[in-house]
C-alpha cells in the first residue's frame, strides 16, 4: 500500500472571539477577590490562559463549560449571580403560530357564548381544581374554559417550520 501524504493541519485559531467567552464570566473574576474559592479561582484562570495562549473555539467553549460546572457545584449564591444567564430567544413564527391559535379559539368562543357559557355551568370537560393556598375550590369560568381549549389546540396543532396560518394557503404541493 502507497504511503498517503500527509497533510497539515494549522494550529492557529481561527477568528476566535476571546472577548465574547471573558464576557461570559460575567463579574466573577472581581469577585472572587472579595470572596475566594479556589475551585472557581482555577476555572476562571484557566479561560484567562486560553486566551493569552490562543486556543481555538472547541478548547475555550470546553473551558467556558468547566467554569459552569464548577459554578455550579461548588459556588455559592453570589458566585452565581455573577455570571450572567444566556436566553435563548423565542421563535416569533413559533409564537405568531400559536396567537393565531389563540385569536381563532377565542373568536369562536364568542361567537357561541351561549353554548360556552351552558359549557361552564355544567363544568363539562373542565377538571375541578382547588387553590393551593386556601384549598377552596376555583370556580369554572369562560377564560378556564378558553385556557384549556387552547391548551388542546396547541396540542392538536403544533407548530412546525412549514406551518401556515393562512386557511387559503394550499395543503398540497402541486407537481
Amino acid at each position: 500500500m502507497p504511503k498517503q501524504a500527509k497533510t497539515e493541519t494549522s494550529e492557529a485559531p481561527q477568528g476566535v472571539d476571546y472577548a465574547a467567552y471573558i464576557k461570559r464570566m460575567g463579574t466573577l473574576p472581581a469577585l472572587l477577590e472579595e470572596e475566594p474559592n479556589a475551585r472557581l479561582q482555577l476555572a476562571v484562570d484557566d479561560v484567562l490562559a486560553g486566551e493569552e495562549n490562543g486556543h481555538d473555539e472547541k478548547l475555550m467553549a470546553s473551558l467556558i463549560a468547566t467554569l459552569k460546572t464548577t459554578l455550579a457545584i461548588h459556588g455559592s449564591e453570589n458566585h452565581k449571580a455573577a455570571v450572567p444567564q444566556r436566553v435563548r430567544t423565542a421563535d416569533p413564527k413559533r409564537q405568531a403560530h400559536y396567537d393565531a391559535l389563540d385569536a381563532e379559539m377565542k373568536q369562536l368562543v364568542e361567537d357561541n357564548m351561549g353554548l360556552a357559557s351552558v359549557i361552564v355551568a355544567l363544568g363539562y370537560g373542565m377538571r375541578a381544581t382547588k387553590d393551593k393556598e386556601t384549598g377552596e375550590p376555583i370556580p369554572f369560568t369562560v377564560e378556564r374554559l378558553l385556557e384549556g381549549l387552547n391548551n388542546k389546540n396547541h396540542e392538536a396543532n403544533p407548530y412546525t417550520p412549514t406551518t401556515t396560518n393562512n386557511k387559503d394557503a394550499p395543503t398540497e404541493v402541486e407537481g
